[in-house]
């Protein structure tokens, strides 16, 4: 049921979900979009994201190559940004803002002993006229469970993430800046290794 964008005054909704990744040039930005994320594996999705980043930075994108997500995804992390609220890019019902990963002092789960773990901020904005704030909420902790969990071989997809189960509601979006329709909720996630 979030797998959707929208348009003026109707909800559209979409069977494959189609995800943008920010990808930054030199004056600018580019969105390019994986086709069909949740059916695909991890390596595929990062085969097709390296060069969709190499034809962005060249500016060689065909139109084709970066209109029409669903969702998209925001990663300052990489730049030492420690966390951030991305813009939504309308008509999308959302974007996921990732964060840098940063050593911080964490209690232990005895809730008495400080450990010091890698820790990575996501922030998850959405569009409230299409996505409400428990979707979006389930959605992140869906995605910090999965990240904290992860399936130790499993390169099959992103079950539960990307796939937007019944219990996200087939939600596809994470999505940006707070406007008068929308939200943002930050989540810590904490490796446990």
């Amino acid at each position: 049921e979030a797998n959707v964008t929208w348009a003026g005054n109707e909800i559209h909704r979409y069977r494959p979900c189609d995800v943008g990744v920010a990808v930054a040039i030199d004056g600018g930005l580019f969105t390019p979009v994986v086709r069909s994320a949740d059916s695909k594996s991890l390596s595929v999705i990062s085969i097709e994201m390296k060069e969709l980043a190499t034809k962005a930075r060249a500016r060689k994108l065909q139109p084709a190559e970066y209109q029409g997500g669903t969702t998209a995804i925001s990663n300052l992390g990489m730049f030492g940004v420690p966390r951030f609220n991305a813009i939504i890019n309308s008509p999308q019902a959302g974007i996921l803002a990732v964060g840098a990963i940063q050593r911080r002092p964490i209690f232990a789960e005895d809730g008495f002993q400080l450990q010091v773990r890698p820790v990575m901020t996501l922030t998850l904005s959405v569009d409230h006229r299409i996505v409400y704030g428990q979707e979006a909420a389930e959605f992140l902790n869906a995605i910090k469970s999965w990240l904290e969990n992860p399936h130790v071989g499993d390169d099959s997809r992103f079950a539960g993430v990307l796939r937007f189960d019944p219990l996200l509601r087939d939600w596809v979006g994470a999505a940006a800046q707070l406007t008068r329709w929308g939200y943002a909720a930050d989540r810590e996630l904490d490796d446990k290794s």
